[in-house]
């Protein structure tokens, strides 16, 4: 099993726009161009969302629901394979809620 820690702030610190034709540092970019990759390179993710400056709530549902919608990875799979690292814990609340939301 591999593991494999993803730090969002080495990306931007300062997630902004949902699709990549919104503007820099977009969710959808983030999802295609460095999560995706990294799901598929290993088993286990690590996602520190530590060293951010706020998390809009598009950007944030566009990753991880997006991981639902357009990846076809299922909540439980998500659940098995990806662990959040960040002091906020509403935060990685409103993660799970966006997954779980995109499955139905």
């Amino acid at each position: 099993m591999t593991l494999f820690i993803l730090k969002l702030a080495e990306y931007t610190k300062y997630p902004f726009a949902r699709y990549s034709v919104d503007g820099p540092h977009s969710a959808e970019e983030f999802r295609t161009d460095w999560l995706i990759p990294a799901l598929e390179k290993n088993h286990q993710i690590i996602l520190d969302l530590n060293d951010v400056t706020g998390f809009p709530g598009s950007w944030t549902e566009e990753v991880f629901g997006g991981l639902i919608r357009s990846h076809g990875y299922t909540a439980t799979e998500l659940r098995e394979r990806l662990s959040i690292d960040v002091l906020d814990e509403l935060i990685e609340y409103e993660i799970w809620h966006y997954i779980k939301s995109a499955e139905k």
